[in-house]
């Protein structure tokens, strides 16, 4: 599996877990999404696996759950 690949995929998964832990406001509480859980479960499989599809539908589920959140008005923008 290219390092290049891996590099995208924790990069999306750190900016998914910066808007979890920072995007909030002091009142809500700070947990991870379904599509986040299973983000990292896809990603984690394709490091252990190296399989490229799988850290692509990581990758994907990262970028939908934050653009479901930034539409729900979970995120705030900056």
């Amino acid at each position: 599996m290219s390092g290049a690949y891996v590099a995208v995929a924790v990069a999306a998964l750190a900016v998914n877990l910066a808007l979890v832990w920072f995007g909030g406001g002091a009142n809500r509480a700070r947990r991870l999404t379904p599509l986040d859980g299973l983000a990292f479960g896809f990603v984690i499989a394709a490091i252990v696996f190296g399989d490229t599809s799988l850290l692509g539908v990581g990758v994907t589920l990262t970028i939908v759950d934050i653009l479901v959140r930034r539409r729900s008005g979970h995120l705030h923008s900056a």
